[in-house]
Formats: C-alpha cells, sequence, structure tokens
C-alpha cells in the first residue's frame, strides 16, 4: 500500500510508541511516511540510559518551547527520563494496542525493559523500521505557502482565485547526530513533505520551578527527576524531593532506606500517594512532609512555606492511608509571605544536601520557531499546547498534527486512537465534521473562518468533557475524561467501542498495584 504515493508523503517526527502507532494507521491507508528519529533505537523514553544531563545550576540555560536543547543549540538530548527500577503503573491490559497483546506471561505492573522490548518487536513486525531514519535529528520545520498541483489530495487541496487546486507543502530541516552524547554534524539536509506528524513525546523538558535563589543560592545538587536513576548518589545524604506525583513517590520509596532524611515538599502536604507497607520502617525522625518551597535564603537554607513538619502518627505508611495517589506531579509557582505580627511564621528553614525536582515537564517544539506558524501551538513557558482541534490537529492547517500530548491517560491505545484519526482524515477515507466546512488550509483570507469554527467545535467539546476551555487541565485526562476523550475522538471516525471491562479495570488499578507491589 506504501506504493500509493499519490496520497501524500509524510514526516513523522519521533520513533517512540507515538510515532509506531502512527506508521502503522499510515500503512493501512497508503500513506507513504518517513520516521526521524535522532537516537539509535526505537521506543522513545522506554529505551533506558544510563546517562543523564548535568545538574542544573546557575549557568543552565532553560529554554523556551520553540529553543533548543538547554546548554547548547548544536547538541539534542539524548539520555531518556526513566530509573532504573522504574515498573509501570498501568497493566499490559491497558498499555497493549489494539489487536497486539502483551506476552501472556508478563507481570501485572512491567519493567521498563518489557516495554522497550514491546515497542521494538511492534515496529519491526509491522514493518516500521525500514522506514526509520536514525541518528536524525528535525532542527526545522517551516510551512511552504500554497502552490499549484495536479495531484493535490483532496483532504488538504483547495482552489485558487482561477479553479486551479493549491497545497501546503512542509519543509523538514534535519541534521545527523554523530555523537553518543547528541553532538550534530554541519551539514543540513532540506525535504518536502504533504503532512508533518509530530510525536517527539514530552519528557524531555523538565519543568524548573521559579524559586528564588534554587539555582544561585543552594550551595548542594538541584537535579530532576529526568536525570534520577538510582539512590547510590545520595548515600547518606540529607535530600528534598519536591512533587508528590508518580515520579516523586517512586524516588521517595528508593531514596528512603539509604538516605540519612528525606524531606518531601508538596503542594498539598495532606494529598500524598501511598507510599506503600514497605516504607512503614521508616519513623518521622527520618521522614518529613513540608509545604512548597518559598525560596533559598542567604545561607543557602530551603525555606519552606510552613505547613505541619510531620505526619500526625509515627510511620510514613500511617501519614498516607487516607492520601490521594493521582496527585499532580506540577508545582505552582511560589507566593511571597502574608503573615501578620499574630501569625505563625510564614515559612521553616532547613539544609539539605540535594534537592530532586519531581515537578513534571514543559511541552517544547524546537524545530518550531516562534513565528514558523501563524497561530502557536503551545504556551510561551510551555506548560500547555494550543490551538490544536482535540489536541491534534493544528487548526490553521490540518496537514501538521500531533500524537500523544494529553497525560494521566493510557498512553499507547489513545496515542492509537489519534492517529487512527489522522491517517483517516489524510487518508480521505474520513470525513471531518460537516459543520468545519472550513478545515482546508486555502488562503489566509479563511483562517479567521476557520478558527471561529474549530473555537466553537471545541467550545462544545469542552462542555461535553467538563472541562474549561484553556486551562492545563485539559490536557490532564485522568479518570473517566480520557475514556470521554476516546468517544468524541472515535466518534469523528467510527472508532470501535472502548472494549467491555476496560474502565472497571482502570478503576481498580490502585488496588491491583497495592496488591502487586505493596503500593
Amino acid at each position: 500500500m506504501l506504493g500509493q504515493s499519490s496520497l501524500g508523503r509524510v514526516a513523522i517526527i519521533g520513533a517512540g510508541s507515538a510515532g509506531i502507532a502512527a506508521a502503522r494507521q499510515f500503512q493501512e491507508v497508503g500513506l507513504a511516511y518517513t520516521i526521524f528519529e535522532k537516537t539509535d533505537h526505537v521506543g522513545g523514553t522506554f529505551h533506558y540510559t544510563a546517562a543523564t544531563e548535568p545538574d542544573l545550576n546557575a549557568t543552565t540555560r532553560l529554554p523556551k518551547p520553540h529553543q533548543p536543547n538547554r546548554d547548547d543549540a548544536d547538541r539534542v538530548a539524548m539520555s531518556s527520563a526513566i530509573y532504573t527500577n522504574l515498573h509501570t503503573n498501568l497493566t499490559p491490559e491497558l498499555m497493549q494496542f489494539r489487536g497486539r497483546p502483551f506476552p501472556a506471561d508478563s507481570p501485572r505492573f512491567m519493567h521498563h525493559d518489557a516495554v522497550r522490548h514491546y515497542l521494538h518487536e511492534s515496529a519491526r513486525d509491522w514493518g516500521v523500521l525500514p522506514h526509520v531514519r536514525f541518528h536524525t535529528a528535525v532542527v526545522g520545520l517551516e510551512r511552504i505557502p500554497p502552490s499549484s498541483r495536479s495531484n493535490a489530495h483532496p483532504s488538504h487541496a483547495s482552489d485558487d482565485a482561477e479553479g486551479r487546486p493549491t497545497v501546503t507543502q512542509w519543509r523538514v530541516t534535519t541534521r545527523s547526530v554523530v555523537s553518543d552524547d547528541g553532538r550534530l554534524g554541519p551539514e543540513r539536509m532540506l525535504e518536502t513533505f504533504d503532512y508533518v506528524l509530530v510525536a517527539n513525546g514530552h519528557y524531555e523538558a523538565p519543568f524548573v520551578p521559579p524559586i528564588p535563589g534554587l539555582l544561585t543560592r543552594f550551595c548542594g545538587r538541584v537535579v530532576h527527576s529526568h536525570d534520577y536513576r538510582d539512590p547510590r548518589p545520595f548515600e547518606g545524604q540529607r535530600v528534598v524531593v519536591v512533587g508528590g506525583g508518580s515520579s516523586g513517590i517512586d524516588i521517595t520509596r528508593e531514596l528512603l532506606p539509604h538516605v540519612r532524611h528525606l524531606t518531601m515538599s508538596l503542594r498539598r502536604p495532606e494529598q500524598l500517594g501511598d507510599l506503600g507497607e514497605s516504607t512503614s520502617q521508616f519513623h518521622d525522625a527520618k521522614w518529613s512532609r513540608r509545604g512548597e518551597i518559598s525560596h533559598i535564603d542567604d545561607g543557602g537554607r530551603i525555606c519552606f512555606k510552613s505547613v505541619p513538619a510531620r505526619p500526625p502518627s509515627g510511620t510514613v505508611a500511617d501519614a498516607v492511608a487516607d492520601a490521594v495517589a493521582d496527585a499532580d506531579d506540577e508545582v505552582a509557582g511560589m507566593a511571597g509571605s502574608t503573615t501578620t505580627h499574630d501569625e505563625a511564621p510564614a515559612w521553616v528553614c532547613e539544609e539539605a544536601d540535594t534537592i530532586i525536582l519531581a515537578t513534571g515537564y514543559r511541552y517544547r517544539f524546537p524545530f518550531l520557531g516562534a513565528d514558523t506558524l501563524p497561530l502557536s501551538v503551545v504556551r510561551p513557558d510551555g506548560s500547555a499546547t494550543c490551538h490544536l482541534y482535540h489536541h491534534v490537529f493544528y487548526r490553521a492547517d490540518i496537514t501538521l498534527a500531533f500524537v500523544g500530548l494529553c497525560v494521566k491517560v493510557d498512553a499507547f491505545p489513545i496515542a492509537e486512537v489519534q492517529a487512527t484519526w489522522i491517517a483517516r482524515v489524510w487518508g480521505a477515507t474520513c470525513a471531518l465534521p460537516a459543520s468545519q466546512p472550513t478545515w482546508r488550509p486555502a488562503r489566509a483570507v479563511d483562517l479567521a473562518t476557520m478558527q471561529q469554527a474549530l473555537d466553537a467545535a471545541e467550545a462544545a467539546w469542552d462542555a461535553e468533557m467538563d472541562q474549561e476551555d484553556g486551562t492545563r487541565a485539559k490536557l490532564f485526562l485522568s479518570g473517566p475524561r480520557q475514556y470521554a476523550y476516546w468517544r468524541a475522538v472515535g466518534a469523528e471516525m467510527g472508532w470501535p467501542e472502548i472494549a467491555d471491562g476496560r474502565e472497571a479495570l482502570r478503576a481498580g488499578l490502585l488496588e491491583l498495584r497495592r496488591a502487586a507491589l505493596g503500593y
């Protein structure tokens, strides 16, 4: 089917789970594609690397969403975001692609290497690997104005003033990765594609909260969870873990037997996920729980917003018995003191050797310059994407699409649903809603009309999903919201109904994990 080149050529950026899922669907409809992958492997985040990025310090340049790597424009980050002993927090049934189960003897919660193997085998068996261009980083993406072309594909063609077909195309600029640490070769290669699918993931650009003095006055190490691998470097230290989401809890559990003292800094200290029975041996003398970090003082001490410093009982396990495990990984902006003379101190200060930021990630598309597109696809701070219909199609030009942006979801299946939708639209086997006739990215004069139609469609969808339009929470589809999203996207293309029992399995996931792993 790949020989039907009249359907157009697709550039896929990234050979992780989303890129692999998209490639499979493009093959189904006959779209030719090339996957650009900067590493030497498929699997994205699930390919573990022992190497990490440098610690954060006063000289670290934190790039904006459209800027290249944080330290060097001639280098791309090559390290993964997973630690040595990471296990999935989803069962195989919730992770697998449609029609491709994990091996029958897979444990309930798999080690990351089993997932890497699954992705590699899937790419191999589906014939994806020959289409991957390894060691190749996309460094530029430019929208080429519509030009005359006789074989314009109906899903994105329009007519010019004289009735001739016009299409948008994309110029993709790549550079070869010439070293294990991501150094880029000097030569740039330019190629033209009809469509671009962005599947570069969102676990590469760490979010560093704007804590005054964090990188300038703190004298110890500042490490993001992206670069945490195992407890050994922190043996006997005083460690502060910032964030109470999945990564923060996992890292805390691993560190407790090894550190001198551990403090968790949380936005909502009362909502701490379950650390498990294996931590019950650690008394409050070794572990404490505090609020957000207000600032680092002139002496290098960490100053926390004043909250109860320790759990009400003597063990970690007792402290989290009734807590919420689905905490937000992100840390809110820091506020100043509002205390009066009659109130308790605004903050409590303590010393530490290392701060580990389990604070989540920002969206970043360094190949998209800030002025490349008429409508930006990401907020200036990288906290959320925007101008994407159902988090997938670029509103100003549907020949650009994104897969895998949502979080707190069954990532592989959701990416597969999104990729199927894209493939059917680009392959002309699925029509977009009749209420949005201006999907076609023809002339600039249509942009306002298109934006108005898509805004209306998105607002209606937001109401159905019970989400507030424009908030970062739209990308967080935990709980039943992800299945409402699944159904909304599936309705656009006639995707089969969600399998029986899936939602119930998801709802009982925490109990399953507690029974299988003890936390």
